[in-house]
């Protein structure tokens, strides 16, 4: 059941945001209410927090990136639209259209909401980050450096596919080191397996020697 719940929430979270986004490309055929959406959106959110703060001490780092890397993704092409009407909407009003003046009030609540939402995309991430400071299996300054990164736009997908890579190699190293200290062991081990047999090869050369 935990395992459904921490798959599902971030999904959930993905999903209702897409059904947001057909809502305002419908307007004049509204699937459900404004009102309706964001309370969809904010249960949603809630959802997911609680699932990221029940894991995060039960999931592997690297489970936690990955998901946080999934969320990500799927979010980028709402990411990616935001940016380019941030950018476009600006130059526009700079040639005197009233137009592009009147949009660039309409785009700052929407990039805040974005950033909100990126934040959310990084609960993962930011879970992740914790876990490996107290575990210390990545050097403190890195980690820091990510967690940074998890809240900063463009800089935050940066982030995530940074961590995961990093956890992922220091998975796959794990095995290896593993089968390297291997061999040491047996051969600390072969010199303590003969002591018994001279030890009891001892009494036999006294007892000949003796006859």
């Amino acid at each position: 059941m935990a395992r459904f719940a921490r798959i599902s929430a971030p999904l959930l979270v993905v999903a209702v945001v897409y059904a947001g986004c057909l809502e305002l490309s419908l307007p004049e055929q509204p699937v459900f209410p404004i009102g309706l959406w964001i309370g969809a959106l904010l249960i949603a959110v809630y959802f997911s927090a609680l699932t990221v703060l029940h894991s995060q001490d039960k999931v592997a780092p690297r489970v936690l990136a990955f998901w946080g890397l999934v969320v990500k993704l799927a979010l980028l092409p709402i990411f990616l639209i935001m940016l380019v009407l941030t950018i476009g909407v600006p130059l526009d009003s700079s040639n005197g259209n009233v137009g592009g003046l009147l949009l660039v009030f309409f785009i700052l609540p929407l990039d805040a909401g974005v950033y909100c939402l990126m934040l959310v995309s990084s609960f993962h991430g930011f879970a992740a980050t914790k876990r490996l400071l107290a575990e210390q299996t990545i050097p403190s300054a890195t980690v820091k450096r990510l967690r940074k990164m998890h809240a900063v736009p463009i800089a935050d997908l940066v982030a995530a596919i940074w961590l995961y890579v990093l956890l992922r190699r220091l998975d796959s190293a794990a095995p290896t080191s593993a089968q390297d200290a291997l061999p040491c062991i047996t051969t600390e081990a072969t010199p303590s397996a003969r002591v018994p047999y001279a030890v009891t090869q001892c009494p036999k050369n006294m007892s000949s020697s003796s006859k």
